[in-house]
């Protein structure tokens, strides 16, 4: 339904769109949030920062990593991956990947997505993601099946 003149009380979806925008899907850090020339600096810098960003002591998170990975995990072990001077202490993938699981923090895995141009998305989206790769095809096809049926005209006596 149109939205009738001098009418003040219907809002656009337009205007709502406007207040509210659509969120970004991809999960990740802030532009320019975790910065470093090389790889390892970058996903050190992640860990620095997803566990300053949680509310559990990094006591807790050595704990809860250890008991989700079966091998111990110290504060000094988490107190070095945070470091970005320390080089021959990186952070092994289980290890990064139990963090980004004990703090609930997927971005720290948007960090070597991003370094192969892909993104993290949450699986919950993945159905909508098909959908709209579906209908891309769709579209495709549909200009296809138009440009045929158009030259088989101008074929035609």
């Amino acid at each position: 339904m149109a939205k009738a003149r001098n009418d003040s009380l219907t809002m656009d979806l337009l205007d709502l769109l406007k207040k509210q925008p659509v969120p970004e899907p991809a999960i990740g850090y802030e532009k320019g949030e975790v910065k470093g020339a090389t790889l390892d600096v970058r996903i050190a810098a992640a860990v620095s920062k997803s566990m300053k960003d949680s509310e559990l002591s990094r006591a807790e998170i050595a704990r809860l990593m250890s008991e989700h990975l079966g091998e111990t995990v110290t504060e000094t072990h988490l107190n070095n991956y945070a470091s970005t001077a320390k080089k021959e202490h990186r952070i092994p993938a289980a290890r990064l990947i139990a963090l980004a699981k004990v703090l609930e923090d997927p971005r720290l895995l948007s960090i070597g997505a991003e370094d192969i141009d892909c993104i993290v998305i949450p699986a919950r989206h993945r159905r909508l993601i098909k959908l709209g790769l579906l209908n891309e095809q769709i579209r495709r096809f549909t200009e296809e099946m138009d440009k045929e049926r158009e030259e088989l005209g101008e074929q035609l006596p």
